[in-house]
């Protein structure tokens, strides 16, 4: 009688090959290798998408996912997100792919910069400088020989203070 039950069964009851594969891993901190908890990993392809969280172990796990080349997501808050595309799900195979997130760096703070005016001026074609007088005070004050400052910096008094002579340098006799 148990011979015939398990007979009958068998022709019944023929092996199926499966249809679905699936995906598991755990997600870990690069550095420190620990597990991260509640991070969220996404399986994208052409013909389905899922989604699933980690759990205490840091594991994850994909079941019955249709054949097909698959992207793999994972995000974390203050982690950079990662992906790994390419991963080919067969049916009745099991991708074991750990996946390590690293650490986001801390926006502590923004800087907005404006100038008054260009640094470089459309058509300058070489180094264009001028000093005043004030300039020239400043200069000496740093450390400048006198020499190196023309006369009509030093002092807008100075007989010498022409067009003609802007550009000399040295001191009266």
């Amino acid at each position: 009688m148990l011979a015939a039950l398990l007979l009958l069964c068998s022709s019944f009851c023929g092996a199926s090959a499966g249809t679905t594969g699936a995906i598991v891993g755990r997600v870990i901190d690069a550095t420190t290798k620990l597990p991260l908890v509640g991070a969220r990993v996404n399986a994208v392809s052409p013909s389905q998408s899922a989604a699933t969280t980690t759990d205490a172990a840091g594991a994850y796990r994909f079941i019955s996912l249709a054949p097909d080349t698959y992207v793999l997501s994972v995000e974390q808050p203050q982690y950079d997100p990662a992906s790994l595309a390419g991963v080919t799900v067969l049916a009745d195979q099991t991708q074991t792919l750990p996946l390590a997130l690293t650490k986001s760096l801390a926006t502590i703070g923004r800087v907005r910069t404006r100038a008054s005016s260009d640094l470089i001026k459309p058509g300058t074609t070489s180094d264009v400088y001028s000093v005043n007088a004030a300039g020239a005070e400043a200069a000496q004050a740093l450390g400048a020989p006198a020499a190196s400052i023309p006369r009509t910096a030093r002092s807008p008094r100075c007989p010498e203070s022409t067009s003609s002579r802007a550009n000399r340098v040295g001191t009266r006799p």
